[in-house]
This record gives structure tokens, C-alpha cells and sequence, in this order.
């Protein structure tokens, strides 16, 4: 009875281990047929890693060992082929690197080369554009400045300043001025002996030397008419004592005549002779015309110095009595008496005859000493 029971468990054991001999035979055969039909390499190790299970599981481990050893070499290889593939990538892609770099580089050569091209155009083209700037400029200022000084020659200069920034000067109402009439005697006769060249010439280097006195006293030259010069002291600005100053002038100016004079006749040349005439008195004073500017004084006082000098004699500073008024305790005078003047009846007349000795270089009475410049304020 028990070799029975015996007989029947083995019997069983063996058919049940068939079975599953049967079922992990099965298994094992799909794998194998699944990893047959596999063509991903991931999936590979994947199947001989669970074939080796079953093995192990069936207690094959040598089979086991062998799938196992199949799994890791399958790994290594795709392992050596992903590196492989990676080593290749970072080759391009450091190729692509370097490519990237080369062309940055070159294009960026390409830009500064252009950049400095593009500076070097524009630097060249803005050098010699100011340098045009420049010439024009210059001639701008040169031609400005033989425009200012030609106004300058025309008009005085506080004048001249407020004619161009304004465009207009106002006409102004002075109330001491001293005008200076100065005429060659015998201008006629002089005309008829000389060439008109030879007229023009000296006329010119007469009124050039009348022109640095009227500078020297700070007068203000007003007009030539023919062989007539024209100046006055007090205007444009006011100066008080422009009496003074006038008549410093005139003596001035008989004095640069007679020294000619003295050449002429040691050369037996035609004499130039002035008659000089002086008044002081309120003028209005302005410019006229619009193409042609002219400085120019008006009223009785220019009307009235104008008889001064017609009135006079040659080699003389004819001045009135208003004048002498203002000027008797600088000069020596002599008195002419009332001479009868056109249009305006008598009139007292003086011939300025010397500076006082005290206001005069070695107490001679021709030139003014420093200390009477210093006090009319020339030095």
C-alpha cells in the first residue's frame, strides 16, 4: 500500500515536471523566436537577459552564462558603437565649430575691412570738405575783413559797428563839436602849372598825412571836396575837449605844409598855401545814402566854420570867438576884430598863433609837451 503511494507520487512528479519543462521549453522558444525577429539592439539584451533567467530559472546555468555573456557583449558593442557614433558627432560638430568660427571670422574681417574702408572714405571726404570750409571761410574772413575795413575807412567805428548790426544808423544831436575846414589857396592856378597826375599824387599825399593827425588828435575825418579836407573833434564820441584838440590839428597840419613849402622853394617849385578855419557848436551828425555811405554833420556850426577858413589867410588858424572861448588858456591868439560874414553878420575872429609856452616842448609853441598830451589825453 505504501510502495503504491510511492509509485503514484513519482509518476505525478514526473509527468508535472514535464509540463513545465515543457512550458519554460516554450518560453524560452518565443524568446528565441522574438529575438530573431528583434532589430533593435536595446531589445536584444533585453530578450537574452530573460532567456538567461529562464535558464537560470531551469537551472541551466551554463546556458544562462552564455546568454548572459551574449547580453554583455551585445552591450559592449553597442556601447563602442554609441561612443563611436558620439566620438563622430562631436567630430562634425567640432568640425561645424570650427567652420562657424572660420566663417564669423571672416565675415567679421570682411565688416571691419569694409567699416575701415567706409572711416577712411568719410574721413578723407570730411578732411577735404574742411578744408574747403576752411579756404571759403578764409576768404569769407578776408574778404570781411577788406569789407569792415573799407566801412571802416568810410565811417567811424562805433558808427560802422551799429550800421551793420542794426542796418541802419540813428541820426544824433551833439552839443560841442569843433569843425576844421582845410583849402589850398589858388587851387585853380596850381591845376593849370602841374599834369593832372602830378596834381592827383600830391593832392593824395597831402590828405594822407591830414588823415594821421586827425587820427593823432582822435578827431573824425568827414569828407574831401576837391582841394578841400573836412574834419571835426567831439563825434561820435563826445570828448570835451575837442576845442583843444581841433586846434592842435590845425597848427598840425600848417605845419606839415610849410615844411613842403621849404623844399619847394629851394626847388623853385609852385607852392601848396592852406587857409585853415575852426568853429565849435552843436551839429547833428548821421549817414547818408544806400549804396554809397557818407558820414556826414550838419547845422550852422559846419556853415559858420566853413566862413573860418574863407575867411582866413594862408599859413593861419582862423578860429571864432565861440572857439577861442574854449581854448584861450592853451594857445597864444591874436584878435582880428568882427569880420563881416556872410549871411551871418559880424563874427569875432583870432588867428591861433603858438601853444602856450608852459604846454610846449622847450617853451617854443610848436609841439605839444607830454604833459599836455597826458591831460587831453592822447598818451
Amino acid at each position: 500500500m505504501i510502495m503504491r503511494k510511492i509509485l503514484l507520487s513519482l509518476i505525478f512528479f514526473f509527468f508535472l515536471n514535464n509540463i513545465l519543462f515543457c512550458q519554460e521549453s516554450r518560453t524560452i522558444d518565443s524568446l528565441q523566436l522574438l529575438l530573431q525577429n528583434s532589430t533593435s539592439d536595446s531589445l536584444k539584451i533585453k530578450i537574452y537577459i530573460a532567456i538567461g533567467n529562464e535558464y537560470a530559472q531551469n537551472n541551466q546555468t551554463n546556458l544562462a552564462i552564455e546568454t548572459y555573456k551574449k547580453a554583455l557583449k551585445l552591450s559592449e558593442e553597442n556601447a563602442y558603437y554609441i561612443k563611436y557614433q558620439l566620438l563622430q558627432a562631436n567630430i562634425e560638430n567640432e568640425k561645424d565649430n570650427v567652420f562657424r568660427q572660420y566663417f564669423i571670422i571672416i565675415v567679421a574681417i570682411i565688416v571691419i575691412t569694409l567699416l575701415i574702408f567706409i572711416i577712411y572714405r568719410s574721413y578723407k571726404y570730411t578732411r577735404k570738405t574742411n578744408k574747403y570750409l576752411n579756404q571759403q571761410n578764409d576768404i569769407i574772413a578776408s574778404e570781411k575783413e577788406k569789407s569792415d575795413k573799407l566801412l571802416l575807412n568810410i565811417l567811424p567805428k562805433d558808427i560802422a559797428e551799429e550800421l551793420k548790426e542794426s542796418g541802419f544808423s540813428i541820426v544824433k544831436h551833439y552839443d560841442l563839436v569843433s569843425v576844421l575846414f582845410a583849402d589850398f589857396a589858388g587851387f585853380s592856378k596850381i591845376v593849370e602849372e602841374i599834369s593832372f597826375e602830378l596834381l592827383v599824387a600830391e593832392l593824395d599825399m597831402y590828405f594822407k598825412k591830414f588823415d594821421k593827425v586827425v587820427e593823432k588828435y582822435h578827431l573824425e575825418k568827414i569828407k574831401t571836396i576837391g582841394d578841400a579836407y573836412m574834419c571835426a573833434g567831439g563825434l561820435p564820441i563826445t570828448n570835451p575837449n575837442n576845442p583843444i584838440l581841433t586846434v592842435l590839428a590845425g597848427l598840425h597840419i600848417q605845419r606839415i605844409i610849410e615844411s613842403k613849402n621849404v623844399y619847394k622853394i629851394l626847388n623853385n617849385i609852385s607852392l601848396w598855401e592852406l587857409r585853415v578855419g575852426i568853429h565849435t557848436g552843436p551839429v547833428i551828425a548821421g549817414v547818408v545814402g544806400e549804396k554809397k555811405f557818407a558820414y556826414d554833420i550838419w547845422g550852422d556850426t559846419v556853415n559858420i566854420a566853413s566862413r573860418m577858413e574863407s575867411a582866413g589867410d594862408i599859413s593861419k588858424v582862423n578860429i571864432s570867438g565861440t572857439t577861442f572861448d574854449l581854448i584861450k588858456d592853451y594857445f597864444d591868439c591874436t584878435y582880428r576884430g568882427k569880420i563881416p560874414v556872410k549871411s551871418k553878420g559880424e563874427i569875432d575872429m583870432y588867428y591861433v598863433e603858438k601853444i602856450k609856452s608852459e604846454y610846449s616842448i622847450g617853451g617854443e609853441g610848436i609841439l605839444p609837451n607830454d604833459t599836455f598830451l597826458k591831460f587831453l589825453g592822447i598818451i
